[in-house]
């Protein structure tokens, strides 16, 4: 995929969500190649597919075992019926409270 310099799936994902008005932070990535690492920056919870990129898993939140889309769509079943995520998933982008801190205690996580 050729695609203009600072544009990519990232950038496309938040500009959509904010033309949605909607959070990244209640947004799931899936990915399966290097072209999806901004995507799964951009979301709260980051899953890369087994049979995808090593980096790209090293990176995830979570790995979805399987062998193709039969797997995505249970992950996401999973995931979609959860009405809250555990909480020990958090913290990919968390809260800031108080934005002139950078300290943790100025933060809380995303639930």
């Amino acid at each position: 995929m050729v695609l203009e310099q600072a544009v990519s799936k990232g950038t496309g994902l938040r500009d959509a969500l904010h033309i949605l008005r909607l959070s990244p932070h209640n947004a799931i990535a899936i990915g399966d190649a290097e072209n999806d690492h901004a995507l799964l920056a951009e979301c709260e919870l980051a899953a890369a597919v087994s049979w995808g990129s090593p980096t790209l898993q090293a990176e995830a939140d979570h790995v979805v075992n399987g062998d193709g889309p039969s797997a995505v769509g249970a992950y996401i079943r999973w995931a979609t019926t959860k009405s809250r995520l555990p909480a020990s998933w958090a913290g990919r982008h968390p809260l800031m409270l108080d934005p002139a801190r950078t300290d943790t205690m100025s933060a809380i996580a995303a639930l």
